[in-house]
């Protein structure tokens, strides 16, 4: 009974452990997100000077505005990812997400 207690509470702390370090790469990874978003917003705006300014083709523009669509897609997915692993950490120290609501 004793070893049994033992590995539920290695087992919990592993879970806790596991979600904290999801929370933290799911930060790094919003932040690289939110930079490849505002990246691929500066490109664009460049390639519409240079389409206006007769200098640039509108198939540039298009797959910058394609880098844009993706870049914030990948935002949302990293936002979404983020609050998985802190709904995890939440259920593993005892907390349930409907609680939380």
């Amino acid at each position: 009974m004793v070893l049994n207690a033992h590995q539920v509470q290695d087992q919990i702390a592993a879970d806790i452990r596991n979600a904290w370090q999801r929370i933290d790469a799911g930060r790094q990874q919003i932040v690289l997100a939110r930079n490849n978003v505002n990246d691929a917003g500066r490109v664009l705006e460049m390639n519409l000077e240079r389409i206006q300014g007769l200098e640039g083709l509108p198939l540039e523009a298009i797959q910058a505005l394609n880098s844009v669509s993706s870049a914030r897609l990948d935002l949302l997915q990293s936002i979404v990812d983020y609050n998985k692993a802190q709904a995890s950490l939440l259920r593993a120290v005892g907390r349930p997400v409907s609680h939380v609501l």
